[in-house]
């Protein structure tokens, strides 16, 4: 729509439109009636025509049967009485003249012949062409040409009535549009005149002049219905700029506002405060002096003008802290102003959070120290909720379960301790009474050991939180002590009883062997009191010699002095092993104090139970001239004692190999530093696993009652600590086992020297 149509009055388009409309209606009916009328006339021509040609083929049809042309030529002498006929000709079959009409003054040639419709419109011509039968046989045909004058003048005729008829309809038309127009345009220009004042003055109270209640009126009503919703509108709008301008100053943060031409649009008295800004820059709207004016205060000008031109070229949201002098610091939150889909400038807010950032730092520092506590302790510590879920896993647990402190929050405490499943109602009670649980010497069974833990579950009872700390401390090392010490009692016990009855035994045998000395001499000795005694009593000593020997009395009392003897050597082995040590060291032969180890194990009360060394052989190898070794003896009999009871111990067993009768093959050789003794069984041997762990405390492959796990770690620590040594394992399973010990010579010398 061109500019000078929208600048028209609503009047003066109405008055256009209805015109327009009525014009296009008549000249649509007139252009129906006259196409019409056209139609008919050329219709009613074709008609007339054929109907002609018709009655002239009729009429010619013996002409051509009897080839009479003259006939035929006064035949179509008839078309004069048709003053439209221009043109008549009568042809033969072969399309040939036979007899030819021609209309005076008419000296064109004959039109074209029609197509197979039997007629033709040509120009100002019409042509019609119908052929003569005789019996069905075509025997001519007869051809007429008629010009379209007629046409022509109800062409003229009819154009210059529909002419009129439109120009004297418009006219009506015009007047009356021009009467019935303020209908419509007075009631739409009142509407638009107020609409125009009410948009000058801003005053939504006025309403427009209802003039009737068709659809002008409903138009009427809807703007007056439409004010009324803009006044309370705009009512809620100045109420919620007023409310968003409270909220914009009642804030704690510093607001600011930037349009999209950088230009400082908003802010509040909070921002002014905050960076102490003159009221003269922020007068100016220059962002640039804002910013070179708060720089100063700024710990990193530099970074902090950067930051505000990558926020100025940027469409997305931003978080990040600004760092003033004095320990200030400034959380900033920068959002893009969206109006109408697209940026329009950006909003930035400005908080004060130095003292939350001190605050923060000493809780992060308080939880740190605290986390550090928990994960130092070597106790196992899990908090849990009321339903047994994790809450807090420290390290030391994480290390024995193998889970971390991640996977094990929120799973329940039983599923990651399984020893925990025995005591949910310890749990529950410590819940539920707030009344803290122990249990001592828990044991648990870890890695085919048995193992014992002290318990111990706090309730949580502060800050309203529900829940409990368990705490589980590896007490085995104390357990196992003090299982050590009470047997470490009862050893003492029974060896201080031993050594009272070694002493007691020692004075009898000594009276036993000295009797038996006695006796023999007496009976069998050539002494000069024996014969005078004999012969004193008339008995003759060749005989008494003589039934001794029938008797073998003399290996008796052989046997009596050496059975006494031998249990002399026991008791003097017993009362040297159970002498405490003096921590001083002498030379002794090892060779020497593995020979009496054996004996005094031979001999052994409790290692007769389970084996007989009679049963074993012994095999010695020492190497001749062997130095002495500067050694406690008593430390070093009880290394080879258990060494020897272990080897023993494991030739007997069930799993060991039959195949041969339990050895020890015992090695004594030195080089020029050290002595080395190796005890050597053919038991049953150990694995990889076993073999690393067998120098360990307590750590046993036999069964349940039968060792502590104490006799190779306390030998590795006299070894090792007290001798400056070495004592390895070689062995394989089902190969028996070989200990080597290696004791220095010259250092423990120079040791004792100094």
């Amino acid at each position: 729509m061109s500019a000078n149509v929208r600048k028209t009055s609503i009047r003066k388009r109405l008055v256009g439109l209805i015109m327009l409309i009525c014009t296009v209606a008549i000249l649509l009916a007139c252009s129906a009636f006259f196409s019409y009328s056209w139609l008919n006339l050329r219709s009613r021509q074709v008609r007339d025509l054929s109907t002609h040609a018709a009655l002239m083929a009729s009429t010619c049809q013996v002409a051509l049967a009897f080839d009479d042309a003259v006939d035929g030529s006064e035949a179509l002498t008839s078309l004069q009485a048709t003053p439209t006929t221009a043109y008549g000709l009568l042809m033969r079959p072969d399309g040939s003249s036979f007899a030819e009409y021609r209309r005076l003054g008419f000296a064109l040639s004959p039109q074209a012949r029609p197509d197979e419709t039997g007629f033709r419109f040509d120009s100002d011509w019409l042509v019609v062409e119908k052929a003569i039968l005789l019996n069905g046989e075509k025997i001519g045909s007869v051809f007429l040409q008629s010009d379209l004058s007629e046409l022509t003048a109800f062409y003229q005729q009819s154009a210059i009535t529909i002419f009129i008829i439109i120009v004297a309809v418009l006219l009506i038309i015009y007047v009356l549009t021009l009467r019935l127009q303020g209908v419509i345009s007075t009631p739409i220009a009142q509407l638009a005149q107020t609409a125009s004042q009410i948009s000058g003055a801003k005053d939504y109270s006025t309403r427009a002049q209802k003039h009737a209640n068709d659809e002008i009126g409903e138009l009427t009503d809807a703007f007056n219905d439409m004010l009324e919703q803009i006044e309370k509108r705009d009512q809620a709008l100045r109420q919620g700029a007023e409310l968003l301008r409270a909220t914009f100053e009642s804030t704690g943060d510093g607001l600011l506002v930037i349009d999209a031409t950088g230009k400082i649009a908003e802010y509040n008295d909070n921002f002014v405060k905050m960076w102490q800004i003159s009221e003269d820059v922020l007068a100016t709207g220059d962002i640039n002096k804002m910013i070179a004016s708060v720089s100063r205060e700024v710990l990193d000008p530099g970074g902090f003008k950067q930051k505000i031109e990558q926020l100025t070229q940027s469409d997305s949201e931003s978080i990040d802290e600004i760092t003033l002098k004095g320990d200030r610091v400034f959380e900033r939150v920068s959002c893009p102003l969206i109006m109408d889909g697209r940026a329009t400038g950006r909003v930035s807010s400005f908080r004060d959070v130095s003292e939350s950032k001190k605050a923060a730092h000493e809780l992060n520092s308080l939880r740190s120290l605290l986390s550090n506590v928990i994960d130092s302790m070597p106790s196992i510590i899990a908090s849990i909720d009321t339903e047994h879920r994790v809450l807090l896993w420290n390290r030391e647990a994480a290390i024995l379960t193998g889970v971390s402190p991640e996977q094990a929050k929120g799973r329940k405490l039983p599923s990651l301790l399984p020893q925990m499943s025995q005591q949910l109602e310890r749990l529950q009670e410590a819940i539920a009474q707030r009344n803290p649980q122990f249990k001592r010497a828990l044991p648990v069974e870890s890695d085919d050991q048995n193992r014992f833990w002290d318990l111990t579950i706090y309730p949580l009872v502060s800050n309203g939180v529900e829940g409990a700390v368990v705490r589980m401390d590896d007490v085995t090392e104390r357990v196992r002590i003090e299982e050590m010490m009470i047997q470490s009692e009862k050893m003492l016990s029974v060896g201080g009883l031993a050594a009272g009855m070694a002493h007691e035994l020692n004075n009898p045998l000594a009276g036993i062997l000295q009797n038996v000395q006695v006796l023999r001499n007496r009976l069998l000795g050539d002494l000069r009191a024996n014969q005078a005694a004999a012969n004193a009593c008339g008995i003759d000593l060749t005989a008494i010699a003589d039934y001794a020997a029938k008797r073998d009395l003399p290996q008796t009392i052989d046997t009596i002095l050496s059975s006494g003897k031998r249990a002399v050597r026991i008791i003097e082995n017993m009362l040297n092993f159970s002498q405490k040590s003096d921590d001083h060291f002498a030379a002794h032969d090892l060779a020497k104090l593995l020979d009496d180890t054996l004996e005094l194990a031979a001999n052994d009360y409790d290692m007769k139970k389970k084996y007989d060394f009679r049963k074993i052989e012994i095999a010695r190898h020492y190497q001749a001239d062997t130095p002495k070794v500067m050694c406690e003896s008593v430390k070093i009999q009880q290394v080879f004692l258990n060494l020897l009871k272990n080897g023993a111990q494991a030739m007997t067993a069930n799993n060991a190999p039959r195949r041969a009768r339990p050895r020890f093959d015992l090695r004594v050789s030195a080089d020029q530093e050290l002595v080395q003794v190796e005890v050597e069984d053919n038991g049953v041997g150990m694995d990889v696993d076993c073999a690393k762990r067998v120098f360990e405390p307590f750590f046993t492959t036999k069964e349940v009652g039968v060792g502590t796990g104490l006799g190779l770690s306390i030998s590795y620590f006299i070894i090792t600590e007290n001798h400056g040594g070495t004592i390895t394992v070689e062995t394989q399973p089902g190969k028996g086992a070989r200990f080597i010990v290696r004791l220095p010579q010259r250092r423990q010398l120079r040791e004792v020297a100094s």
